[in-house]
């Protein structure tokens, strides 16, 4: 991990000024016994340090197993709290260095909820086999819905579209009561594989179970989402005049909230079984 020190402002106490001067000794000792590394790149940024990767071999004979469970415990807290939390800006490499040490420390949140962020960005961004893999090194270790959701929209992807639907039902299971617009999403993405394998009346069932809840709630691109995908499904099966009525309703809700993306996709639908 990297540990990072800030200049605090003048004056210092000569109390705080004792601290920080024997932070920086024992900085520069750790340096000078190659335990510690510069991370610095230039004379402008906060002043960086990384752990060297010495030291756990170093250590491994001499702490116990409870000690090293502290000790990660402590190193995966500080560095969420510093990187995460009090932090505006993360990057990729911050965020799988955090849940790498919640998945070491055993810090189910700390390691979900990072690391849920950062498969959802891949998932969106076509990385399906980095967020496959990512997903099923923390399923190893912590059964969650959000990882559990994820997965299954990229094991669709990938061909593998029974452990979709599996995962799919793990995480409406496990959903707790109160986090509606994950389980809204979750009915919303099962009802569509569970549609491409040819079940309409049960993928129609889940998007009416979808429809409910986003209604609930008030998340109206979900709504519109939710609409589209049904009016897609239900124009396949032939019935034209019903699916323009649900593609309508979704225009409407997308042209109201602004959301030029999704009124071009949905004229886009509606156009192609028009013509056809």
């Amino acid at each position: 991990p990297l540990l990072s020190t800030t200049s605090p402002p003048a004056p210092l106490l000569s109390k705080e000024r004792g601290a920080r001067d024997e932070q920086r000794l024992c900085l520069e000792k750790l340096v000078s016994l190659s335990l510690v590394e510069s991370a610095t790149t230039h004379a402008t940024q906060t002043a960086e340090y990384r752990v060297t990767t010495i030291l756990e071999f170093l250590l491994e004979p001499i702490l116990s197993e409870e000690e090293w469970l502290t000790t990660r415990q402590q190193a995966a807290r500080k560095i969420y709290l510093v990187w995460w939390e009090k932090s505006e800006k993360h990057t990729e490499e911050q965020g799988l260095e955090i849940v790498r040490l919640g998945l070491l420390a055993g810090e189910e949140e700390i390691a979900v909820s990072v690391g849920d962020r950062i498969v959802s960005h891949w998932a969106n961004s076509s990385r399906f086999v980095e967020t496959f893999q990512l997903c099923d090194q923390l399923l190893q270790k912590f059964l969650d819905y959000r990882i559990l959701g994820t997965i299954a929209r990229v094991e669709e992807v990938l061909g593998r579209v029974e452990d979709a639907v599996a995962h799919y039902q793990q995480a409406l299971d496990l959903c707790p009561e109160d986090d509606d617009t994950r389980k809204a999403a979750t009915l919303n993405n099962m009802a569509g594989v569970i549609a491409r394998q040819g079940d309409i009346e049960r993928a129609i069932a889940l998007w009416q179970q979808s429809l409910e809840i986003v209604e609930r709630i008030g998340d109206v691109g979900g709504k519109a989402a939710t609409l589209c995908n049904m009016a897609g499904v239900i124009a396949q099966q032939g019935d034209i005049e019903r699916a323009i009525a649900l593609w309508e309703q979704s225009l409407e809700i997308v042209e109201r909230i602004g959301d030029v993306g999704g009124k071009a996709a949905t004229l886009n639908n509606m156009a192609w079984f028009i013509a056809q």
